[in-house]
């Protein structure tokens, strides 16, 4: 656990130190996302919120991929709400909260969860482009809803036991990886 806890602890810190002033500006530098994947994590540190509210807003991209998450709280769409890409990847997601707060994300990816149910909170995401729920347990998808998305490109729904009624590519105004 402390292990995992400094292994957090640094990437944090990489990121909010990996910044310069410059004539008296706050300047981005790095060009990466902060990477917390397989950091042991079953939840996302608040502490996390606190030393990355410096930078949070400069953030767009974060992977959390290969934990043990089990939920995500309103507060943490609502803290990272100019995030473009989200990577969750292989944790024990069964549901999402609130994400209306998003509005510019574009990509996220599920896959490797345990998700049931489409999480239908990702419609109100105007923004969204790219879907990624492989390898859950879905059923159904809302077509019709995901066809009035005005962004959506892309939903990958490989290695889930969807029944045939969502099977039909006909339905789909954007590209579905089944």
């Amino acid at each position: 656990m402390a292990a995992a806890a400094a292994k957090v602890a640094k990437k944090v810190n990489d990121v909010v130190e990996n910044r310069e002033t410059h004539l008296g500006f706050r300047i981005t530098v790095w060009t990466r996302a902060p990477n917390l994947s397989s950091c042991g994590l079953n939840a996302f540190p608040i502490g996390v919120l606190v030393t990355l509210s410096s930078v949070i807003q400069d953030i767009k991209s974060i992977k959390l991929a290969n934990n043990e998450i089990k939920s995500l709280t309103p507060k943490f769409f609502t803290a990272f709400s100019n995030l473009q890409d989200l990577d969750l990847q292989g944790n024990v997601l069964k549901e999402l909260p609130d994400v209306s707060s998003v509005l510019l994300l574009k990509s996220i990816n599920l896959s490797k969860n345990n998700f049931k149910d489409f999480p239908t909170k990702l419609l109100e995401v105007p923004s969204i482009e790219c879907i990624n729920l492989a390898d859950n347990q879905l059923e159904a998808i809302p077509i019709e809803k995901l066809s009035l998305m005005p962004s959506i490109r892309t939903v990958n729904l490989k290695g889930n036991p969807l029944n045939g009624e969502c099977l039909d590519a006909s339905k789909f105004k954007f590209e579905i990886l089944i």
